[in-house]
């Protein structure tokens, strides 16, 4: 009756499954919007406020590096809030150019994301679909190669 009223008339069946299937794939694009959204911040992607308890960890070349001191730890998080994009792609992920991750731990939860420098490399810890988020502003890669332990 509804269709009827929008349309002036009456539909074929085949229009209306085709509106119907429409209309659920709008719906499930607004569903993943609102659950992933192409914008946010660092402590939403982490799911837990800053104050509370969390455990950093930053990775090289795919093994853990010891950051220096608390200082630079805290400098590094003051990097890290901005606003991120949701990776959109694998190809986006892949040529990012992720030899630098961060993960935050939580409780027995742990939320990856890769760190954006600008620069593509042959040994890239991203694998495909590793990562949901990728770091958009550019943290200077000087900075990252000197608050860890060589």
């Amino acid at each position: 009756m509804l269709l009827r009223i929008i349309t002036g008339g009456q539909m074929k069946k085949k229009q209306v499954i085709i509106l119907i299937a429409l209309s659920m794939v709008i719906i499930l694009l607004c569903y993943n919007l609102i659950k992933y959204p192409l914008r946010t911040t660092f402590w939403k992607i982490v799911g837990i406020s800053s104050e509370e308890t969390y455990e950093l960890y930053l990775w090289h070349y795919g093994e853990e590096v010891q950051i220096k001191d608390e200082t630079l730890k805290d400098e590094l998080l003051e990097y890290l809030s901005g606003t991120y994009k949701r990776g959109m792609s694998d190809y986006i992920m892949k040529s990012a150019g992720g030899d630098w991750v961060i993960r935050v731990k939580h409780q027995d939860k742990v939320v990856s994301m890769a760190i954006f420098t600008g620069e593509n490399s042959e040994n890239s810890s991203i694998k495909y679909g590793a990562y949901r988020y990728l770091i958009s502003n550019d943290i200077p890669k000087s900075f990252l190669e000197s608050i860890f332990v060589k």
